[in-house]
């Protein structure tokens, strides 16, 4: 994208018949007082409509009328809502007519993932090396800030994720041929190119406060109700940039706003499985890379009967030579592409899914003597034996790299301590039947409980293709 989307470009930006990706033509831009106008007719006539439809209501009908009240009432606090919101824009955005262009459902999965895992950690780390001085003011502590300059999401001393989402300032949805076509993002010269819409120009992190506010605008509007191909003018929330902000992080908010404040969540399985998939589809692209496939393989046979992750940090260990990581780190070092991934990608990813998978388990384990403390336990060992974490142990296992050998080792003790904990759980429940044979039973979300915690055979993905 040519230029940073902000309330001063976004109107123009998606004006431009080039970028408009619906089935019509794009219909010249309103000034904000001729859409303000447009929008308000629209909400009143949407009262006028439930009005009428509950004056022909069939008074024997009382669930008919009870729905068509609902709605009615529904409509007002729309109205409502839309004003308020008009008063109370969050700081450092304004209100802008914005071409908001519809693509299909399989179009938006593309930029989707594309955004996931590829462009999500390049605007994370984006974030933490030119944006330290905005995070901070949001409270995000120089750990955080470090671990965003590793293209990871920042956490607090805790390890709980802070609540900010990453937004697309254009909508995906809504971005026109912005998401059907790729070029090279101008902030990341010699990158490959991506989806237009995907450039780090049209990215914002905001709260979650700040985030529902957009999202309940956009709503309002009924601004993804509309036809694939079709398009529309509505009101979107950009930010503004200046000299002294450049609109990448939002500014903190005043409490008379109701929109202060960041508050943080712990860690997820829905988080966790996510990163699982990021790291999988990092470790995929480094096999398809030049020969890094043979590379691991010669690693393999190097290290014998053992995961090359346990013998590189034998090596470490005893300050031996390091044969392989020496040999690993060289063949990677010839080879551009692999070292991107490797420095920017696949380390940051392994240090990001032992925290986050560590982190959760400790915290089922606080909560271990309450009824959902044993469910969520249970929920684990599931997400932890699946076939996905089984794949990634397997591949890790195949690296010498220090984070490879950090996760392999934490993940062992925690598949022992899980073992344990699991036994001991066991052998409570069938002590409380026998106690009380009539009682509830607190495994009802356990599955048949699998001792193959481990990995497939070590490497063996990478034997593979």
């Amino acid at each position: 994208m040519a230029k940073r989307v902000s309330a001063d470009t976004i109107t123009g930006i998606t004006a431009d018949p080039t970028n408009n990706g619906s089935t019509n033509p794009t219909p010249p831009a309103p000034t904000y007082d001729e859409l303000l106008v447009k929008i308000r007719t629209r909400l009143a006539k949407i009262i006028v409509a439930a009005e009428a439809s509950l004056d022909a209501a069939d008074p024997e009908n009382e669930r008919d009328i009870a729905n068509r009240t609902a709605n009615l009432a529904q409509a007002k606090e729309n109205q409502q809502t839309f004003e308020k919101m008009l008063k109370n824009v969050p700081d450092g955005f304004q209100l802008v007519p914005t071409y908001y262009s519809r693509i299909t459902k399989e179009e938006n999965e593309k930029v989707r993932e594309e955004y996931s895992f590829k462009v999500r950690p390049k605007f994370m780390k984006y974030l933490g090396e030119n944006c330290a001085a905005e995070l901070k003011a949001l409270g995000v502590s120089d750990a955080g800030v470090n671990r965003m300059k590793n293209g990871l999401d920042p956490v607090d001393d805790k390890g709980k994720l802070f609540n900010f989402s990453v937004d697309h300032i254009i909508e995906r949805a809504g971005s026109g041929n912005l998401g059907k076509t790729k070029a090279v993002d101008p902030d990341m010269p010699g990158a490959e190119p991506t989806f237009r819409v995907n450039h780090i120009g049209n990215y914002i992190l905001l709260t979650e406060k700040v985030h529902e506010f957009k999202n309940i605008l956009n709503d309002l509007q009924n601004a993804s109700d509309m036809p694939y191909g079709k398009g529309k003018w509505i009101l979107m929330m950009a930010p503004l940039r200046d000299a002294t902000h450049p609109g990448f992080v939002v500014p903190p908010q005043s409490k008379a706003s109701g929109l202060d404040g960041v508050g943080t969540h712990p860690q997820s399985l829905k988080h966790n499985e996510f990163v699982i998939t990021s790291a999988l589809a990092d470790l995929e692209r480094f096999k398809n890379t030049g020969n890094m496939r043979q590379v691991v393989r010669s690693l393999i046979a190097q290290a014998g009967s053992k995961p090359v992750a346990e013998v590189a940090e034998a090596e470490a260990a005893q300050k031996k030579p390091g044969a392989l990581r020496r040999a690993f780190a060289g063949a990677v070092a010839a080879d551009p592409k692999a070292t991107e991934l490797v420095e920017n990608f696949i380390k940051p990813a392994l240090t990001d899914v032992t925290t986050s998978v560590t982190t959760l388990y400790d915290d089922i384990q606080s909560k271990i003597n309450t009824p959902k403390g044993r469910f969520d336990f249970w929920e684990f060992t599931r997400f932890f034996r699946s076939q996905q974490m089984k794949d990634l142990r397997a591949d890790v296992e195949a690296l010498p790299f220090e984070e490879a050998s950090t996760l392999h080792a934490k993940f062992n003790k925690l598949a022992t301590n899980m073992n344990a904990m699991a036994d001991k759980l066991d052998a409570e429940s069938k002590a409380r039947k026998v106690a009380n044979p009539n009682g509830a039973n607190d495994n009802a979300a356990k599955k048949p409980y699998q001792r193959n915690n481990g990995p497939r055979k070590p490497g063996q993905r990478f034997n593979n293709g």
